[in-house]
């Protein structure tokens, strides 16, 4: 592990700290210096809404992955989330998961033009937070449902 001359650690939380401060030439030094970061980079830049942070983390190639998308998610930044996807971020079943617990159809068909993952994830975090037009949506556009998912719709006379 880095320090500065003071012991301080140098460490992807002190990136982290940089990121949320959205001090840029303080986060080039620390990399400079070889300091390590992690996946948290991304997921604190988008949460802090900078696409400019977001850019030059991926420009410097540090590590993402489908929590990315979900923080765009979760900031409501369309911005962010379609850089993300030009850019190959890779995602999984969580970020349509997310898009149901956030409750837009819009944002889950425009993830399922793009053959975003979906699952059982999607289906239950749809019907847990009670978003029924967003759970039938997914379930006609042939969305799995698992059983305990299903019985609760039904139980919920969304489906019969």
């Amino acid at each position: 592990m880095l320090y500065t001359r003071y012991h301080c650690p140098l460490n992807a939380h002190t990136v982290v700290v940089a990121i949320i401060y959205k001090h840029l030439s303080t986060l080039q030094w620390l990399r400079a210096v070889g300091c390590d970061w992690d996946t948290r980079a991304f997921v604190v830049a988008i949460n802090q809404k900078s696409l400019a942070l977001v850019q030059w983390l991926h420009a410097h190639k540090c590590p993402w992955d489908a929590r990315a998308y979900v923080a765009a998610i979760g900031a409501e930044s369309l911005e962010i989330l379609h850089y993300l996807h030009q850019n190959g971020c890779p995602a999984d079943e969580t970020v349509c998961a997310a898009t149901a617990r956030e409750n837009s159809v819009v944002l889950l068909q425009w993830l399922h033009k793009r053959k975003f993952p979906w699952g059982p994830s999607t289906t239950d975090a749809a019907v847990q937070r009670g978003h029924k037009e967003f759970f039938l949506w997914a379930l006609h556009q042939g969305c799995k449902c698992n059983v305990i998912t299903r019985r609760t719709a039904v139980k919920l006379k969304w489906i019969l």
